[in-house]
């Protein structure tokens, strides 16, 4: 897996498998959510979800890497399937 920029460079590696970054899809959600927006627009959803992912992996840094991937699967995937829903 390659953890980059949207670049059409990486899409030419044949065996890399491309993921996005949270950080960057948290960052467009901020650029497109107005200051005041209503907390039910869906930057303002997206920015929450971002926070929570963070919220959480920051909760977990001190964990061993096992122990994190218990984690992720018991509490991140119930939020990435609320959020790609």
């Amino acid at each position: 897996m390659v953890n980059c920029e949207p670049l059409e460079a990486y899409r030419q590696l044949e065996e890399a498998e491309l993921v996005g970054c949270w950080a960057h899809v948290r960052r467009k959600f901020f650029e497109a959510t107005p200051k005041q927006a209503d907390k039910s627009s869906l930057g303002a959803k997206g920015l929450a979800y971002c926070n929570q992912l963070f919220s959480l992996e920051r909760d977990w840094e001190a964990l061993p890497a096992d122990e994190r991937l218990q984690k992720r699967q018991e509490e991140l995937q119930p939020l990435m399937e609320d959020f790609f829903a």
